[in-house]
């Protein structure tokens, strides 16, 4: 484990928690959330609870996306997150609720009883955790028998393995998307672009880890690190669509390319 790279993640985390839904369009549109919500309520009827609420786990919960539509769906919620920032935010937002929140205080360790969570969902997080495979030791920990995790919004494999005309299309498609020209006015995005110039190409604002084509966060190494623990119920890839795009472009496009990858587990 990367101590450093753990306490970075803390640092630029606190920085933006009170920023994070305004920056992430890819994340907080309605098109994304309809999905993120329909995934959801169809796989948690996957754990048989009779009448008793199911026990989930949003690890790595942020500002409280999953946290937000576990809670719509009768779950009772534990939200763990590394920033304090962030968990105060969860504290606030939620304090009514069949809830409560969990600070990471270390990296790949859960401050919870084993066998004690049915569900974990673990959304846009992996790439942030230095040793995100044995994160896995954990989940599987805590979870309990047949218990799900549902793992989503990390870059899929046809996005990594996108070549020669397909990936023209896919970057002309991109680019026709970010047609907006706000981005120009936005002086983060000359700082963010001066840095990965002329100080570390791999700088990312919130102390991204595995984004980079030689650096990511690989699903068949999952598959291979989960075997004999864990049944892969399913692996499908989407089409991330980002606020601004055009609908009918996005439409047109979202049966060409995959960018975007979940995983369903089940602990056995």
């Amino acid at each position: 484990m990367n101590n450093s790279n753990f306490k970075n993640n803390i640092i630029k985390h606190n920085i933006v928690a009170d920023k994070y839904m305004s920056g992430h369009k890819e994340i907080y549109n309605s098109v994304e959330q309809l999905r993120l919500f329909t995934n959801l309520k169809k796989y948690l009827n996957l754990i048989n609870k009779e009448n008793k609420d199911i026990v989930a786990l949003d690890y790595g919960a942020g500002d409280g996306n999953l946290t937000n539509h576990l809670l719509n769906l009768n779950c009772e919620v534990i939200a763990a997150d590394v920033s304090p920032k962030f968990i105060e935010r969860l504290n606030r937002k939620y304090y009514n609720k069949k809830f409560k929140s969990l600070l990471i205080t270390e990296e790949n360790k859960i401050s919870v009883n084993s066998e004690s969570i049915d569900f974990i969902g673990v959304y846009s997080v992996l790439h942030h955790i230095d040793d995100y495979l044995k994160i896995f030791d954990e989940f599987y920990r805590v979870l309990k028998k047949d218990g799900i995790l549902y793992i989503d919004h990390e870059n899929s494999k046809s996005y990594w393995n996108l070549s020669g005309d397909q990936k023209k299309k896919y970057q002309k498609f991109r680019n026709h998307q970010k047609k907006s020209f706000k981005r120009f006015l936005k002086i983060n995005n000359y700082i963010d672009w001066f840095i990965r110039k002329f100080v570390n190409k791999k700088y990312q604002r919130e102390g991204d880890i595995h984004v980079w084509e030689d650096d990511h966060i690989d699903w068949q190494l999952i598959e291979q690190k989960v075997l004999n623990r864990f049944e892969v119920i399913t692996y499908e890839e989407y089409l991330l669509f980002i606020e601004g795009y055009d609908e009918e472009i996005y439409n047109q496009h979202k049966e060409m390319f995959n960018d975007v990858g979940y995983m369903l587990l089940k602990k056995i």
